[in-house]
C-alpha cells in the first residue's frame, strides 16, 4: 500500500516538472522567432518582406517546407562564416 503512494507522489510531482520545462522551452524558443541575432537565414518573401530563421529549426519542425523552399538554396551557398544566407520563398 505504501509503494502506491510513494509512486503516486512520484508521478505528481513529475508531471509537475515536465510541465515547468515544458514552459521553459516554450518561452526560450519563442525568444528566437525572428531574432536576427541568432538567425542563420534570411527567408524573403515574394512582395519582399524578410523574417530571420534558424536552419535547425526549419529542418526539425517543418521538414517539407525546409525541402521544397530552402534545402537547394542552403546547399549552393554553403557557409558563410555567421552571415546571414538570405533565402528567397516567392510561392508556397
Amino acid at each position: 500500500m505504501r509503494s502506491a503512494v510513494v509512486l503516486e507522489q512520484y508521478n505528481a510531482v513529475r508531471e509537475q516538472l515536465q510541465a515547468r520545462i515544458a514552459e521553459k522551452i516554450r518561452r526560450q524558443m519563442s525568444t528566437l522567432v525572428g531574432n536576427m541575432e541568432s538567425a542563420d537565414l534570411l527567408l524573403v518573401a515574394a512582395d519582399g518582406r524578410k523574417l530571420p530563421a534558424h536552419e535547425c529549426i526549419l529542418r526539425a519542425r517543418a521538414p517539407g517546407f525546409y525541402q521544397r523552399h530552402v534545402e537547394a538554396t542552403v546547399s549552393a551557398m554553403g557557409r558563410q562564416d555567421g552571415r546571414l544566407r538570405e533565402v528567397w520563398v516567392l510561392h508556397f
